[in-house]
């Protein structure tokens, strides 16, 4: 989307999940015919419009980092015997062990069949 107040410069439509986030609905005035312009369609304080050097894209999601963001089953345990190596502190001041319950079956929902 090019700018109302430069045409050279360049912007992103982003519609955001969070519905307050942004400022607009996707349409901005446009200054030479006083017509509001729809570039894109959101909840009225949905949409944002960023300069694209403001963009971050991420990563490309490609097999090799799926892979790296999951356990092996038969990688060691994180919590063996249930317990987590840390502790919360209750409100009286004493730490309470934190448990992880069911993580060999977490772990075995969670694998990534056949990625390419």
């Amino acid at each position: 989307v090019a700018s109302a107040k430069s045409p050279t410069e360049i912007y992103a439509g982003i519609t955001w999940d969070d519905v307050t986030r942004g400022k607009h609905d996707g349409s901005v005035l446009c200054r030479s015919t006083d017509r509001i312009v729809r570039h894109f369609k959101c909840g009225p304080t949905q949409g944002s419009f960023l300069r694209l050097s403001k963009v971050d894209v991420g990563l490309a999601l490609t097999p090799k980092l799926m892979r790296s963001r999951y356990v092996e089953p038969d990688a060691e345990l994180v919590a063996p015997d249930n317990l987590l190596p840390h502790v919360a502190r209750t409100a009286g001041g004493r730490d309470k062990p934190i448990e992880f319950l069911g993580e060999v079956k977490i772990r075995n929902r969670q694998q990534l069949e056949d990625v390419e």
